[in-house]
């Protein structure tokens, strides 16, 4: 069986906008993390990006 935890932390609820409603307030930013050989993105790269909302998802 499976059990649908809610949480009540605000950041993970959903948010009205007038008449956009948003379905968290988690947000990334984007930037360049520097990963990459000769112009073109390597492995290091594509991980980054595999394990930052893993990391996001961890945070307190």
């Amino acid at each position: 069986m499976t059990t649908l935890v809610r949480s009540i932390d605000p950041l993970l609820q959903p948010y009205r906008l007038k008449h956009l409603t948003l379905k968290n307030r988690i947000m990334s930013t984007s930037h360049e993390p520097n990963y990459h050989e000769d112009g073109l993105p390597t492995d290091r790269y594509r991980l980054y990006h595999v394990e930052k909302p893993r990391a996001a998802s961890r945070s307190p």
